[in-house]
């Protein structure tokens, strides 16, 4: 998942630290404040009561699926949702082919082929849960597979503030839908997650660490990720 600020180099630092402290204790609960992709609660899941925020839907969504990947079976389902979407060659013009790609815009974002997948993708989840077929953080989870889904053809640079001019290689490739990781080490249970300034929650909140990840940019992230908001806001 191409990200801003992404902390995955510093994970064995975050977690060296902790333990220096004396702070890698199983009841203790951890706030992840500006959780971006979730890596660092996703290393931690396994030993602290997880509480998410961002700002962003997309990147709480995302963060939350790496959190809770080994929980969700499917179990009413009754099929796996990954082996059904890959298989399927199902396609539909929606908002993403009509907007993001060549197929009714002059925007390169995806290609027509890829935009058109993801679009079903998209409504197929959607079908699932409005049909209670499956559960909240089997919803969330499917949610964050398909971001990283689209991150791996998007046509962009990294950020999605602007499109290339030209069409990168791995844009021109068929789109997979790719879940995201199950470890071997499931989360102690699923995080409380927030999309809040958090300012606005903090005095509200109790907890034993606070990880203060600010964004280092001047612009929003809102404004590099907008796409991203978009396709889980729906």
């Amino acid at each position: 998942m191409r990200y801003l600020g992404n902390k995955e180099s510093l994970l064995n630092d975050i977690f060296s630290l902790l333990g220096e402290k004396g702070l890698l204790k199983e009841d203790y609960v951890f706030f992840d404040c500006f959780c971006g992709t979730g890596a660092v609660s996703a290393s931690l899941k396994n030993t602290y009561q997880i509480i998410l925020n961002d700002i962003l839907k997309s990147s709480a969504t995302y963060a939350k699926a790496r959190v809770i990947a080994e929980h969700c079976d499917f179990r009413k389902l009754g099929f796996d949702p990954i082996t059904f979407l890959n298989r399927s060659t199902d396609s539909k013009k929606g908002f993403f082919f009509d907007n993001y790609s060549p197929g009714n815009s002059n925007r390169m974002y995806f290609s027509e082929e890829n935009a058109g997948r993801i679009d079903f993708f998209r409504a197929q989840i959607e079908d699932w849960y409005e049909k209670s077929l499956i559960t909240v953080d089997e919803y969330d989870y499917l949610l964050g597979s398909l971001l990283l889904s689209v991150s791996k053809v998007a046509n962009v640079a990294g950020v999605y503030g602007a499109f290339l001019k030209h069409w990168d290689k791995r844009a021109l490739q068929p789109i997979e839908f790719t879940p995201i990781s199950r470890t071997l080490f499931p989360s102690k249970e699923s995080p409380i997650v927030y999309t809040e300034k958090v300012e606005d929650i903090i005095a509200d909140i109790e907890c034993d660490i606070l990880y203060l990840d600010p964004p280092y940019t001047q612009n929003q992230y809102g404004t590099q990720y907008h796409l991203l908001e978009t396709l889980v806001l729906n």
